[in-house]
């Protein structure tokens, strides 16, 4: 397993990543990095010279699944062209979010293609794209939809346990991870208090790291693991993935 940390838009903050991490986890869009604004040759070097890896988030303002074709045609060349600035940079990875304009969320057979046009706008590129449950607002799919949806394709699953906890408390994160474990290829991780906090250092919140680790571990989970506890103070950050590390221990 790998850890890394989550920069979002930040991108000056590769540099400052503690040596325990193996890579960042940037975030693009208009919201983080404009696409227009994101220099994949300066990231690339920048992350060469700390000894990074890269992982990119795509963009998260963009729903996946659009029910007009002119619709999704103009989103899937949006994610193309992150796709191809995310493969410029030197990342073999990159997360997508299981999302859907108004009025399509319920055709599942065209979720089932947008996650396969990506799937391969991905592979052509070199880069995995991995697909983020985000069952917590109002235009994601639930987790259950989730992970027979990207089961279905044979496409990879960013699990992000926090947002499965606001979905439907610990239960839901112990269910999906029973079910669909095998589709985990990279791994989101933040805290979350049932008040609605969120993305806090692990130990801060209500989550239950214990069974997410079992469940993994009895998949063969081997993939990327991003820490989200979104602080300035990178020892959290460290703690985090130090606290994650030892629930893997203990159940391995």
């Amino acid at each position: 397993m790998q850890y890394g940390n989550s920069v979002g838009p930040f991108l000056d903050r590769i540099p400052e990543t503690p040596d325990s991490f193996a890579f960042v986890e940037p975030s693009l869009g208009e919201s983080n990095v404009p696409l227009r604004e994101f220099d994949p040759d300066a990231v690339q070097e920048r992350c060469a010279a700390a000894g990074l890896d890269l992982i990119v988030h795509l963009p998260i303002e963009q729903p996946l699944v659009h029910a007009p074709p002119e619709h999704a045609d103009g989103a899937h060349a949006y994610f193309e062209r992150a796709l191809d600035l995310a493969a410029a940079a030197g990342a073999d990875r990159a997360v997508a979010h299981c999302t859907a304009n108004r009025g399509s969320r319920d055709d599942l057979d065209l979720f089932r293609e947008n996650v396969r046009r990506l799937d391969a706008a991905g592979a052509e590129r070199g880069v995995e794209v991995t697909f983020e449950n985000l069952g917590k607002l109002d235009r994601g799919y639930d987790l259950d939809t989730v992970g027979r949806v990207l089961d279905d394709c044979g496409a990879a699953c960013c699990f992000d346990v926090g947002h499965a906890f606001e979905e439907d408390g610990q239960a839901a994160i112990e269910s999906f991870l029973a079910d669909y474990a095998h589709l985990v290829t990279h791994l989101h991780v933040h805290d979350v208090r049932a008040r609605g906090d969120t993305h806090l250092a692990l130990g801060d919140g209500e989550i239950d790291y214990e069974p997410v680790a079992a469940e993994l571990t009895a998949a063969g989970f081997d993939g990327t693991i991003t820490i989200e506890s979104f602080s300035p103070d990178l020892d959290l950050c460290v703690h985090s993935a130090e606290r994650l590390r030892e629930a893997f221990d203990r159940v391995g």
